[in-house]
């Protein structure tokens, strides 16, 4: 029977054989006072790990571990005894394992104590135990081909040791050795070359954009929304709860129903063209950062799916895995059995996408061949030409993956695309378009230097920015996770520069230095590069491997990741930042439709006063410019007007607008059917508005509340148009004075014309026939 103090004394002043000896004691099961004794020793003994440990030998300690469970003639069962087999570790086990309820729970606590980080449960307090134990059997299960939870934690030492410069002598330490024979290995990175959608004469474009329209039937689309977006600071403005960055009401809907929009317009352009359906199974990608998860299925169940059934949906959890303290590798805890966790990074995705059967889902039962990927912070993806021409491309030349690219100024925290050139040995090249992420410049070579090409911006750099807007053949993805580990977790990283910050168990705010183990989606580009026997000259580098395809920035990405701060003048990746590039290409889109526009509001006077004007469309009305510009023909916007032209069927002609008209056509694509799927039909609203004056007060610029990016603004009056399910407004050769507000039933057709006075007006409402259920006709130049 020992006494507390003797148990401490006992534990600090062991020998290393007497440590093993005790381990062994402490993993027999406690049916004796004696044994039950010993193991309270191990409690309080120092068998933990020294938290200034030496990063580089824990790196070879762990490393080896990792190798021989991974061996190929390790049978699972093998892998705790591997693991036990060293004192220490058996220590701190036989300290944690009547914890476990599962022989499954005591294989990934050995895991966790030959990591060195049973620190995180408490022994007498067992809150939020099983939550942990969860993540731990999550990460276990997820990293398995790298080892598990050790292999997750190897990888987080190797970097944090590199952060912290420590030399590094050889491989078990995570070193690199490097090859400098005749045939040794080498790599260089070259600016990429591609179709430019900006400088071409429109063939090439034209030729592209018809290809991804054909595409449609052989596509899916995939939503990385997993991450915890904790840079918005988006809060229930009832609740007070944090949200996910798939709820932010960005421009009147929630980011995730913008891209819905998006897709669908390409889907409704597809079937005006070939007079065909299609729906694009979707692939998300959540997590359970801030209720992310739950708060996404809540958002595509109040839209009733959008219409295209739940079945083409298929969400997938991204795991959660620990902070790791950049000070002393550490799992960083808000409290015993609390881990501070955060999305292990969007390049999950394919490892977790086969993992949980959702390549099999596209390709087997959906028959997909490849898919477009974009982040759901980035709304401006699908303007124009921009994701029709990167699937075009991607899928005549049936090319593995690709990017969406533009300029980058330089300096700018964000990766860039580069064309990789990769020697092997033994006289075999690979090529391909590839991403390198800022943080990695140094390290691999990457000089930032301003453009040479006689544009006269010299803050441009040489090297485009990586968007995140991606093409992906599905089944090249599938086997290279199946064949390469490599490819499971590609570009993995650990940014330590940035502090995390945490509430702990006594609700104070807590921060400290360090990162959790992430990968990139879009580095999944370097396992997927083609293969040459000789050295390509560089005007051939663009036709091998994964591609890249230009475009004008604000048409391939404004991203709204973060809160503009009160005061800042900084727009870059804010929502405001992104609304105003919205509007900017709402006057562009407006003038190549013939309409004179006041010049849309620098930087500072939209923080100032709003922007100059907003003009806001359903994406189906085009997506292409080229299409929205026959529905469009001239007209006028005066400073301060608003325009909404939420419909696909519109006919416009000489439109001028001083205030605001707002036009929603409740049914603008087609009908339900009896199981709640939409259906492309003639049964639609539709709106005609030919040599139309609207004058109204419109928007009250002055009022504190409007908040523009979430088109949230307050209106002294306005022309409303609305249109139930299967009907029209005509209005011709009128001015429409004042707040009015036009509401067609369905099945009827509304006109409006000029009264006795130009104060007057005169409104008819009939029944709809079939002269009046007009809808544009689409076919291809030449057919």
């Amino acid at each position: 029977d020992l006494t507390p103090r003797l148990r401490t004394r006992l534990g600090t002043s062991l020998s290393l054989t007497s440590r093993r000896v005790l381990a062994r004691v402490c993993a027999r099961p406690a049916r004796t006072p004696v044994v039950r004794s010993v193991r309270a020793m191990c409690v309080c003994s120092d068998l933990a790990p020294d938290t200034q440990l030496n990063l580089r030998s824990e790196i070879a300690r762990i490393s080896r571990l990792v190798q021989q469970i991974l061996d190929p003639t390790t049978v699972r069962s093998q892998r705790k005894s591997i693991l036990l087999s060293d004192g220490d570790v058996m220590a701190r086990y036989c300290a944690v394992e009547h914890l476990a309820k599962s022989e499954e729970e005591r294989d990934v606590l050995a895991a966790v104590a030959a990591a060195g980080q049973t620190h995180v449960f408490d022994t007498h307090n067992t809150d939020g135990l099983a939550a942990t134990m969860q993540v731990l059997l999550q990460m276990e299960e997820f990293y398995d081909n790298i080892g598990g939870v050790l292999g997750y934690q190897v990888e987080a030492l190797t970097r944090i040791a590199n952060f912290q410069g420590l030399e590094c002598e050889n491989e078990d330490e995570g070193c690199v050795v490097e090859d400098d024979g005749p045939d040794a290995p080498w790599t260089e990175h070259h600016v990429p070359q591609g179709l430019d959608l900006v400088r071409d004469d429109g063939s090439k474009t034209q030729e592209a954009v018809l290809s991804g329209i054909r595409a449609v039937p052989h596509l899916a689309e995939i939503y990385p929304l997993g991450g915890a977006g904790d840079r918005l600071g988006l809060v229930d403005e009832v609740t007070g709860e944090s949200l996910p960055v798939a709820m932010l009401p960005y421009a009147g809907r929630t980011l995730l129903e913008g891209m819905l929009r998006d897709l669908q317009a390409r889907e409704y352009l597809h079937w005006q063209l070939f007079g065909e359906q299609h729906v694009i199974p979707v692939a998300v990608m959540t997590s359970d950062a801030k209720g992310n998860a739950e708060r996404v299925r809540e958002i595509l169940e109040e839209l009733s799916w959008y219409g295209r059934g739940e079945e083409s949906f298929r969400l997938f959890k991204q795991p959660m895995v620990p902070v790791v303290s950049a000070a002393d590798a550490q799992w960083v805890t808000s409290g015993r059995c609390h881990l501070v966790l955060k999305p292990g990074g969007h390049g999950v995705i394919w490892k977790l996408a086969q993992d949980k059967g959702v390549l099999s889902w596209l390709i087997n039962e959906y028959g997909r061949k490849a898919a477009v990927v974009r982040q759901i912070s980035n709304p401006l993806a699908a303007t124009n030409t921009t994701m029709l021409s990167l699937t075009g491309i991607g899928w005549q030349s049936r090319k593995p993956f690709g990017f969406a690219s533009c300029e980058r100024k330089v300096g700018a925290a964000e990766g860039v695309n580069v064309m990789v050139e990769k020697y092997v040995g033994s006289g075999i090249y690979k090529y391909g378009a590839s991403n390198i992420e800022y943080t990695e410049f140094d390290k691999l070579g990457i000089v930032e230097q301003a453009s040479d090409d006689g544009n006269g911006e010299a803050q441009l750099s040489k090297f485009p920015a990586n968007t995140n807007v991606l093409y992906v053949d599905l089944e090249a993805v599938d086997e290279a996770i199946s064949t390469n580990p490599d490819a499971a977790f590609p570009g993995l990283t650990l940014n330590l520069k940035k502090d995390v910050k945490f509430v702990d168990c006594n609700g104070q705010a807590q921060a400290v230095r360090g990162g959790r183990l992430e990968s990139t989606m879009q580095n999944i580009a370097d396992e997927l590069m083609e293969v040459s026997d000789t050295r390509l000259s560089a005007e051939r580098h663009a036709s091998f491997g994964p591609f890249v395809v230009f475009n004008k920035r604000r048409h391939v990405t404004s991203s709204a990741k973060r809160k503009r701060d009160a005061g800042s003048l900084k727009l870059s990746q804010t929502p405001d930042g992104s609304f105003l590039d919205l509007q900017r290409n709402s006057q562009e889109l407006l003038n190549i439709c013939g309409f004179e526009t006041p010049e849309q509001a620098t930087d500072k006077a939209f923080i100032d006063h709003g922007p100059t004007f907003i003009f806001m469309f359903h994406p189906s009305l085009g997506p292409l410019w080229d299409v929205i510009k026959q529905k469009l023909r001239g007209g006028t916007l005066q400073r301060g007007s608003e325009v909404v032209l939420d419909a696909a069927e519109a006919n416009v002609e000489q439109l001028s607008v001083e205030g605001s008209l707002v036009v929603q056509a409740k049914a603008p694509l087609g009908s339900l059917d009896s199981d709640g799927r939409l259906v492309f039909n003639g049964n639609k609203g539709r709106v005609w508005l030919e040599n139309v004056s609207i004058q109204n007060k419109g928007i009250d610029w002055s009022h504190k509340t409007n908040t523009y990016w979430q088109h949230r603004v307050h209106r002294q009056e306005s022309c409303s148009i609305v249109l139930h399910g299967n009907s029209s407004f005509v209005a011709t050769n009128v001015t429409i004075p004042g707040d009015h507000s036009f509401e067609v039933p369905d099945g009827h057709i509304m006109t409006v014309s000029q009264g006795d006075s130009p104060s007057e007006i005169r409104t008819v409402l009939a029944p709809l026939d079939e002269e009046d259920s007009w809808q544009w006709s689409y076919s291809l130049d030449g057919t």
